[in-house]
């Protein structure tokens, strides 16, 4: 393989990674939180509404404080946020992912030392 092809195959590799990526955004934990956040943005009655606005709308401002909690919660743990935290890496630790196709045994690190770093906002 020279050089053009292992560049198209390595772009290729990050563009099926980032569509996976992209099938991961908008997770219901972000949405949530968006929700609650701009309540009156979002949860305005719409013939899109969907049964859990109503519920939503009903929440007190207590009650939407106390779930803005377990939705912020629930973001921190969710995919975006795992890919933020390896992308920064930790205190003396630099976290890696490479993709693999399987079919030609290319490689591409897709997360890591000198590799793109906004994969989790490219979600967002």
């Amino acid at each position: 393989m020279d050089g053009g092809e292992m560049a198209n195959e390595a772009e290729e590799i990050t563009d099926r990674f980032k569509t996976i990526l992209l099938d991961a955004r908008d997770s219901g934990p972000e949405v949530l939180r968006a929700w609650l956040s701009e309540p009156d943005k979002f949860l305005r009655e719409t013939r899109y509404s969907l049964p859990i606005h109503e519920v939503l709308r009903g929440l007190s401002v207590e009650e939407q404080e106390k779930a803005m909690a377990v939705a912020d919660y629930a973001v921190r743990s969710s995919f975006s946020y795992l890919l933020k935290y390896l992308e920064e890496g930790e205190s003396g630790l630099t976290f890696t992912l490479t993709a693999i196709d399987e079919s030609t045994g290319a490689k591409e690190c897709v997360i890591g030392d000198g590799v793109y770093r906004e994969f989790a906002d490219f979600v967002r």
